[in-house]
């Protein structure tokens, strides 16, 4: 894990961005920057446990007092460790008023011999996906799948190509507008403002999944608190998203009647509660997928609560529940990874994140149920301030999310310019020099130096030199034996 020293006080707060996690059992605000290599530096974090956060389902009205405090609480908790904290926030949603769809838009062009163009493709689909939206629904995402021109399929935009019937199978994300709109609301009331809602998902997939696992197809499993979210990737995009009404809580909530209150009762789940606090340790600390009877006897005696309440435990009915809800998540999720038609890279591999995650043996009880490799893991390409772990696998969507508030603030930012030091003019620069005849005298005297004597060099004969004087030598010793010759004769005559 990288950690980062950073002086918070250094840090221009222009360069900052922010997110904002609302989930079922805690609120998580995060805040940071960008720095000169491009990696996101996690400057504050304030995390707070949700205060009964709860929907009314029969008015489908959000408690917004209950959670209003929370998300106040937190955000001032990473203020005051980052020395500030950028009002602008991207927000996570998911939940069961999210919906996932696949749909299929066509339009018929008038001219089919011209050439496609992306203003004319971008026109008409953005045209034909605002009118999938129902009364009373936003479009939270779209997902563009494939192109097909007169029946020919392409991966990309068909822009040059020509035809006349141009359709495009699209995955769009729905959220009812009531709920968005008192979410909004929340928010706003705490002097923040929303810069973007996001998919859960989609913001879990971008903090745990490299660009080669988006390419290749995987399935990730972001275990929340109050629900499961599932998303299949392929070909470096989002094919299938659906939501799971189950999640940590659940397991907690099994423990608590079958193992602690020994009772099933109805209505809303108080967290605060004794009962509560011990199902949920009992899950964290000694929660497992996998048990044996043969072997888990071990029995734990609890007293809790200012009744002081006795109560004897197993540890093996303990794992036995919690096997018995993972099961029941785990076949949920099998069942819509047939239903999505994404089963081939679906079940390339199996990524589980979030906090559910961290259950013991989960990962092995996953891959007996969905027949392929699985592994947890959590967000990547971060750096943590010195005091946080933001790489745990439960604060997969909270990053996630600060990472498209990054991206946001990356279109929109823009560096203060350095200072340019102005250059003197060249008048100004002559100005400045001091006038010849006002500049000092300086009498030269002249230096008498004695000439250096001159080496002499030999010079060294040449080659035709030396053939010459050879020639002069051997011609003169002929003459001379020549003249010797005519002495002798003349002397015997």
């Amino acid at each position: 894990m990288e950690h980062t020293h950073t002086n918070p006080t250094a840090i221009d707060r222009n360069r900052m961005f922010s997110a904002i996690d609302i989930g079922t059992t805690k609120i998580v605000a995060l805040t940071g920057y960008t720095n000169s290599a491009g990696k996101i530096i996690v400057l504050g974090h304030g995390i707070v446990q949700s205060k009964n956060f709860n929907i009314n389902k029969e008015t489908e009205n959000l408690c917004s007092d209950t959670i209003r405090q929370s998300i106040c609480d937190a955000v001032e908790t990473a203020r005051r460790e980052a020395g500030s904290f950028c009002e602008k926030v991207v927000v996570g949603v998911a939940g069961r008023f999210m919906r996932s769809y696949q749909n299929r838009i066509e339009f018929t062009r008038t001219i089919p011999y011209e050439s496609i163009s992306k203003e004319e493709l971008e026109r008409q689909c953005e045209q034909k996906i605002n009118d999938l939206a129902l009364p009373g629904e936003e479009i939270l995402d779209v997902r563009k799948l494939q192109y097909c021109v007169d029946g020919q399929f392409y991966a990309q935009a068909p822009v040059g190509r020509t035809g006349s019937v141009v359709s495009l199978n699209v995955g769009i994300i729905k959220v009812k507008s009531n709920f968005l709109n008192q979410l909004r609301a929340v928010i706003e009331s705490c002097n923040l403002q929303v810069e973007e809602f996001m998919f859960e998902p989609l913001a879990s997939g971008a903090a745990v999944l490299s660009e080669s696992d988006r390419h290749k197809g995987c399935t990730i499993i972001d275990i929340g608190g109050g629900t499961t979210d599932m998303a299949i990737y392929e070909n470096g995009s989002l094919q299938f998203a659906e939501v799971i009404a189950f999640g940590g809580n659940s397991i907690t909530n099994d423990i608590r009647q079958e193992c602690i209150s020994k009772s099933i009762d109805g209505g809303a789940i108080n967290y605060a509660s004794d009962d509560w606090k011990v199902a949920e340790a009992l899950k964290v600390k000694h929660g497992k997928c996998i048990y044996n009877e043969s072997i888990d006897k071990q029995q734990l005696t609890i007293t809790y609560g200012e009744a002081r309440k006795t109560v004897t435990v197993s540890i093996c009915e303990v794992a036995r529940v919690i096997h018995c809800r993972v099961s029941e998540i785990l076949d949920s999720i099998h069942s819509l990874i047939d239903y999505s038609g994404c089963v081939k890279a679906a079940k390339r591999e199996i990524i589980l994140t979030g906090g559910g995650s961290e259950l013991k043996d989960l990962a092995f009880l996953c891959e007996q149920k969905l027949q392929c490799a699985v592994r947890v893991a959590g967000p990547q390409n971060i750096i943590c301030s010195s005091h946080f772990d933001c790489t745990q696998p439960r604060y997969a969507t909270v990053v996630g999310l600060l990472m498209q508030a990054a991206k946001i603030h990356a279109q929109h930012y823009v560096a203060p310019k350095m200072e340019e030091k102005k250059l003197p003019e060249l008048e100004e620069l002559i100005e400045t020099l001091t006038p010849v005849s006002s500049a000092p005298k300086i009498e030269a005297k002249a230096v008498q130096t004695k000439p250096e004597p001159k080496k002499e060099t030999t010079k060294r004969p040449s080659l035709f030199s030396k053939m010459t004087i050879k020639i002069g030598q051997t011609v003169g010793e002929f003459a001379g034996n020549v003249f010797a010759d005519t002495n002798d004769d003349n002397e015997i005559k």
